[in-house]
């Protein structure tokens, strides 16, 4: 296997390339967080607090500052439940944790885009999904 997926979310990645590829890039992140003492949790936070600066720059029209935050975000968020397996800290309470953040993250992404189109069936859709 795959020393990069050997802490991946096994369901996650069966017969899925994507999946696959965001672990892999993810596990380095988990590696130097595990290294230098970050808890999945800190990691979880960090995360969040990327995706409430990529809101701000969508809020700002600032497209490119959007996808660059949204892209560390995102490893982020892989490399916490990476982390939780390597450190063997998962748990149920770490995992609500993770699942709550994850939707106000989407949450704030679907707003932001209903803020930077101002447009009207993104608007509804972002309503919608609630």
């Amino acid at each position: 296997m795959n020393k990069f997926l050997k802490f991946s979310n096994k369901n996650a990645v069966k017969g899925n390339f994507i999946q696959k590829l965001l672990y892999i890039i993810a596990y380095p992140t988990a590696s130097i967080a595990k290294k230098i003492g970050i808890t999945p949790n800190w990691l979880t936070i960090i995360g969040f607090i990327l995706v409430i600066l990529a809101f701000s720059s969508l809020v700002k029209n600032n497209l490119y500052g959007f996808i660059i935050l949204w892209f560390f975000a995102y490893n982020l968020d892989y490399a916490d439940g990476t982390l939780a397996r390597m450190t063997n800290s998962a748990g149920k309470t770490a995992l609500d944790y993770d699942h709550i953040t994850d939707l106000l993250k989407i949450s704030l992404i679907f707003l932001g885009f209903g803020l930077y189109y101002d447009n009207q069936i993104i608007w509804i859709l972002t309503f919608l999904k609630h």
